[in-house]
């Protein structure tokens, strides 16, 4: 590993590591609180390839695989209907970006890839992403390229119905993954339910 790109994942960690506070929800969804520190994240011992893919940004531009290759990606699944868990994940996330240097945002992007792509439209990701920084991107798309994409990361999301077709929500599983510049699954934060909270903490 080049030491510019292993000085951004130090970087990365030790703000999470800092930030642990921040990544608190009620069970309920009803307002933040307290919550337990950020341990440490839990790095893969083999560095597997996610699966191709090819998705639409939030300008409408393509959005493939190769757009992981050469930087550093921090990565997570949610939606824009998401009443707690992905905006206060984004919330975080943003801090950690803008605590990076200059020179560490060039080898590193936060990008959220939706797991519901009926609802989530190019300008309703826009408006959802540019909201918690507006150099993050948000990808979606309608092909099977989401789940193999999902499967390629251990992920899982399901649609929960509502009272009516259109009112419904998506379970999802809530990490952030830490892809490093091949596009190969590095590390992984994994948020777990203690006591009612929400927190990260390191895998056993």
């Amino acid at each position: 590993m080049g030491s510019k790109r292993l000085m951004v994942l130090l970087a990365i960690t030790a703000l999470f590591l800092g930030l642990g506070t921040q990544l608190a929800l009620k069970s309920d969804g009803n307002k933040e609180q307290d919550s337990q520190p950020l341990e440490s994240a839990f790095s893969f011992p083999v560095k597997k390839n996610i699966a191709d893919f090819d998705f639409t940004k939030h300008d409408g531009s393509p959005f493939t695989k190769t757009a992981l290759k050469g930087k550093w990606s921090l990565v997570f699944f949610g939606f824009t209907y998401c009443p707690d868990v992905c905006p206060t994940t984004l919330n975080v996330l943003s801090k950690v970006y803008a605590d990076l240097s200059a020179e560490q945002k060039k080898d590193f992007q936060v990008v959220l890839f939706s797991v519901d792509p009926d609802r989530d439209t190019p300008e309703k990701l826009a408006s959802y992403i540019n909201f918690f920084n507006k150099d993050f991107t948000a990808v979606a798309t309608h092909n099977q390229d989401l789940v193999k994409l999902t499967q390629s990361l251990g992920v899982s999301f399901m649609k929960v119905p509502g009272d009516d077709p259109e009112n419904y929500s998506v379970d999802h599983t809530a990490r952030i993954f830490l892809l490093d510049d091949k596009a190969r699954r590095f590390a992984m934060f994994k948020p777990e339910l203690k006591n009612g909270f929400y927190s990260f903490s390191q895998d056993t």
